[in-house]
């Protein structure tokens, strides 16, 4: 019966890890949809800052959180 018990803890851990794993995927995900929106959304060759510059910025901002 201990086996059953102990089966049933690493079924439930193996749970909360998965859900944990997914928020946090899901959150730097997210993240990147952002900033590629971001960066379509830029305005291209206006004058007021270097376009490279501005890009770089948003791609970094939406990979802060990678590991």
């Amino acid at each position: 019966m201990e086996w059953v018990a102990f089966a049933a803890g690493i079924l439930v851990g193996s749970f909360i890890t998965a859900e944990i794993k997914t928020r946090i995927a899901k959150r730097l995900l997210q993240k990147r949809g952002e900033a590629l929106k971001a960066i379509t959304k830029h305005k291209w060759d206006t004058g007021e800052h270097n376009d490279a510059v501005v890009i770089t910025r948003i791609a970094l901002e939406g990979l802060k959180y990678d590991k």
